[in-house]
């Protein structure tokens, strides 16, 4: 239905409250949900016919930091669908202490994958 009312810039996040748990499995999970949400969602706008749009489609991943691994499930997603992550932000929002020196680790390894060709811009 967005694609019909003209939406074509897809922010893909996360739920805030799931994103807080310690548990790796669940966290891990979260990534692998997003990713099958959206390959089932991308393959239904082939019998849509929206195929035709597909040049004109863009996504970003907006992820927490305990999250940041579930980057490669979405880009996996989107690249067998064959689109590309057009953008990849870091969701602070959430976080209790915004300038703690480990989200300085998140921004280098968002800019490394930035700079293999992973996503256009962090």
């Amino acid at each position: 239905q967005a694609l019909e009312e003209g939406v074509r810039h897809f922010y893909l996040t996360f739920d805030v409250d799931a994103a807080n748990t310690t548990d790796d499995g669940q966290l891990q999970l979260q990534g692998r949900l997003l990713a099958l949400r959206l390959t089932e969602l991308l393959s239904l706008m082939v019998p849509g016919f929206y195929h035709y749009l597909r040049n004109n489609i863009s996504f970003t991943l907006v992820t927490p930091p305990k999250l940041m691994r579930a980057y490669e499930e979405v880009a996996r997603a989107l690249y067998l669908q064959s689109y590309v992550l057009d953008a990849w932000l870091l969701d602070l929002r959430a976080c209790s202490d915004r300038w703690d020196i480990r989200y300085l680790d998140y921004w280098k390894l968002m800019s490394g994958v930035r700079v293999a060709g992973g996503v256009g811009n962090v």
